[in-house]
């Protein structure tokens, strides 16, 4: 059972709880529940959050204005397939008998209920078949592309919008409030949905402003860093007059962090300390508030995640660090802009570090997108051994490729071919790496490289994308590829969060 109750609309003026939420969901751990006995197939897509920036540049970039909404009670509104119901037990109080044999009885799930390993699946398809029913009837149009299964691309006439759920909660930017608000009345007739401040969402704050017919919004986590700092405050260095100690880097400079030795005993016991800590909820945490306003953090904690198993104290003190960095700069986040002149197209950045993971001897990579702002980036290990510096940009370049060739393909889905009309500009620093790309030279140097690393050369030769080299000083993605120096940070932060146009600041062709 849980019982919960919500501040924002479940107390009254003179601050009374006047109603509890309460359910009774299904016990569906693995101990009770076994896939291919009570149910089949789980999976069910969730939005990435890259598409959720994609739905922020264009609101920015087309003037479109935002809707959001929470359907009541999702899960529960998909009625089971006929093969995967199942006999469930009542709730303790609510149990019944046979009025002769005294046989308990059950009852037959026939809707999807919280806890059921598959609800979110049913809930999914449920969803989409409604919408898809509802929004293509009656001068309707609505399609999903494949690239993002949870969004909705949907118009009539003139007008359109773009709508993305993220299982119950639902994101609609459209030509006008009139449009949107339509949109929710078909919802409403299909499920109850409960309109929703846009400028919350996920643990997200999105403050849209508008000056001189230009439009920005920008993303701040600031309660949910707030909340992180209060949860660990004791192990910070605090300082009620400064609140916390400067940190000018994401992480200590020049850290290199890696796993632990498995023989020794000594790492052994210091990990399970650190863990008994917190350091695996703490290193969670800070992933969420990287993977979603600091970017410049997703360095930091790959290096943190390489030592999850068993972290060291170094370990345990670099996430502090990071977690103080974040606390310092928590009302920054991430910003769109309709005002980038250049940005009205995509552009990438890529980098690759040639200081190899003592371990596996493995180098690690970055790459960002930007348009608007920045949309995606990343920042891990490669998969393969890089035996040079152009070896490990190479195959720094096929990732970053990977994902501009995603993006392309979901703008055209959206609609937006102009935007991907033409080639999308990925910048390097490694001129060996840039001109392979390009052109087919086999050398002694290169002619190891894993052949599909080679996709690189489809793309540039399907004329997807060009590749133009970018001095190190002025590539934004070597703050993806190692603990960077404070200058490096106050050279290239602003251009990679979109406070200043990226393609202005950075380009500077050899």
């Amino acid at each position: 059972e849980v019982n919960t109750y919500k501040f924002d609309d479940l107390i009254d003026d003179k601050g009374n709880v006047d109603k509890f939420k309460h359910r009774k969901p299904l016990a569906g751990h693995p101990g009770n529940m076994q896939k291919g006995v009570h149910y089949d197939k789980s999976f069910a897509p969730t939005p990435t959050q890259h598409s959720s920036r994609v739905l922020l540049a264009v609101m920015v970039k087309n003037g479109l204005v935002i809707l959001t909404f929470d359907v009541s009670q999702a899960y529960v509104q998909a009625i089971l397939p006929e093969n995967e119901r199942i006999a469930i037990r009542y709730p303790e109080g609510f149990r019944r008998f046979h009025p002769e044999t005294g046989e308990e009885l059950f009852a037959i799930l026939r809707r999807s209920l919280y806890g059921h390993p598959a609800a979110g699946r049913y809930w999914n398809d449920h969803r989409n078949t409604k919408i898809m029913q509802e929004f293509n009837i009656e001068g309707w149009t609505c399609k999903r592309p494949i690239k993002e299964p949870c969004m909705y691309v949907i118009k009539r006439g003139e007008e359109y919008a773009y709508m993305i759920i993220h299982t119950d909660d639902g994101d609609i930017v459209g030509t006008s409030n009139e449009f949107n608000e339509e949109i929710l009345t078909k919802l409403n007739k299909m499920w109850e949905c409960k309109r929703t401040d846009p400028v919350s969402m996920l643990g997200l704050q999105r403050r849209i402003t508008e000056k001189d017919g230009m439009r920005s919004v920008e993303v701040t986590m600031t309660p949910f860093i707030e909340g992180m700092f209060e949860a660990f405050k004791s192990e910070t260095q605090y300082d009620s007059r400064t609140n916390v100690k400067t940190r000018y880097t994401p992480i200590p400079e020049d850290l290199m962090l890696s796993k632990s030795p498995k023989d020794s005993k000594k790492h052994e016991v210091e990990g399970k300390r650190i863990i008994a800590r917190g350091y695996q909820r703490l290193l969670g945490m800070l992933l969420w508030a990287a993977r979603g306003v600091f970017p410049e953090c997703l360095v930091g904690t790959s290096f943190l995640g390489r030592c999850m198993a068993c972290p060291s104290e170094e370990a345990w003190k670099a996430g502090i660090h990071m977690l103080e960095y974040m606390y310092q700069n928590r009302t920054r986040g991430i910003k769109f802009s309709s005002d980038r002149m250049i940005s009205n197209i995509p552009i990438a950045h890529t980098d690759a570090s040639n200081k190899p993971d003592p371990t596996d001897s493995k180098c690690q990579y970055g790459y960002c997108i930007h348009w608007m702002g920045p949309i995606v980036f990343a920042s891990r290990k490669l998969n393969h051994v890089g035996l040079s510096a152009a070896h490990n940009e190479y195959m720094a370049l096929h990732w970053c490729m990977r994902h501009v060739m995603w993006l392309r393909a979901l703008l055209i889905e959206m609609g937006l071919t102009d935007v991907v009309r033409e080639p999308t500009i990925i910048r390097g620093d490694n001129t060996a790496a840039n001109t392979l790309c390009e052109e087919d030279i086999v050398t002694t140097g290169n002619q190891f490289i894993t052949t599909p690393y080679h996709y690189n050369k489809e793309v540039i030769a399907d004329g997807h994308a060009v590749v133009e080299y970018i001095q190190t000083d002025h590539n934004i993605a070597d703050l993806f590829t190692k603990a960077v120096k404070k200058g490096v940070i106050q050279r290239l932060l602003d251009a990679l969060l979109g406070y200043i146009e990226v393609y202005e600041k950075t380009v500077q062709h050899k």
